[in-house]
């Protein structure tokens, strides 16, 4: 199975601006790539294929401002965007009512403030790094600490005016050889989980899930309150941004760690 070693890069890290700048040129080549393709769309032209929009633009300055790699895998994702238009336009056509509204054209990212993902697969990613414990992408200079030795592949997701690297690793799992072991877990809300099993030495137990009851109920009190003060016109603000994320994370790591528990106690 595949499972996710996160890093949260904030403003005041020391590689944030050498991931920011990137993740910049990212969105240039992004946007180059969905020009193309809307332009295409627009003359009723058939949209370009990947290998179309690549030989297009392998020249461009844009293409030319990232590791051939990566920039290879913004392209990717362009052709994806427009895939996946393709493919719920279809499907508005014959179920119209499985959707809020009729799909859009993939859009550009904003000029200025838009930031893009930088994708890394595990040729772009430095083995000899790795072998020391860090984990360091191929045309970016910046070095994170790691336990892993084996990666599939390094996400770099701009989030709320942060940074999330994202290491991806394959684990093995483990399978019983007695299959008269049986577990059960049933998930709630004030429990989170009560997990017993028929084994006759196993204690049963309960995950208790008030922490994440009341981290819910104080962000949204928060964000209510935030969001009444907004004009009219404006949804959301970088304190609800630093808000929802706090959260989120308050979330993934007590989810992270009570499954670790549950794990361990088998």
């Amino acid at each position: 199975m595949r499972l996710v070693e996160r890093h949260i890069i904030k403003q005041n890290h020391q590689w944030f601006k050498k991931i920011d700048q990137m993740s910049f040129l990212s969105k240039n080549l992004f946007n180059s790539a969905v020009y193309l393709c809307r332009q295409a769309f627009f003359k009723n032209q058939a949209i370009p294929t990947w290998n179309q929009i690549y030989h297009a633009l392998k020249k461009s300055d844009d293409y030319q401002a990232l590791p051939s790699k990566v920039a290879q895998l913004v392209l990717r994702q362009v052709d994806q965007c427009f895939k996946s238009y393709k493919s719920a336009k279809e499907e508005y056509k014959i179920n119209p009512e499985k959707f809020l509204g009729e799909p859009k054209l993939p859009r550009y990212k904003h000029k200025l403030q838009g930031r893009n993902i930088l994708t890394f697969n595990h040729q772009a990613v430095s083995r000899t790094a790795l072998k020391k414990g860090l984990i360091a992408p191929s045309g970016l200079a910046i070095a994170v600490k790691t336990q892993l030795t084996q990666i599939e592949e390094v996400r770099i997701i701009p989030k709320n005016n942060v940074y999330i690297i994202e290491a991806v690793y394959e684990l093995e799992e483990t399978t019983l050889e007695s299959n008269d072991r049986r577990a059960a877990i049933d998930i709630g809300l004030n429990n989170l989980a009560t997990v017993s099993s028929n084994c006759p030495d196993f204690r049963p137990f309960i995950v208790c899930g008030k922490a994440i009851k009341s981290c819910n109920q104080f962000y949204n009190k928060v964000k209510a309150s935030l969001q009444s003060q907004l004009p009219t016109s404006q949804r959301s603000s970088r304190k609800i941004e630093a808000l929802t994320l706090k959260r989120n994370n308050k979330v993934d790591y007590y989810l992270h760690t009570a499954s670790i528990g549950i794990r361990f106690d088998f």
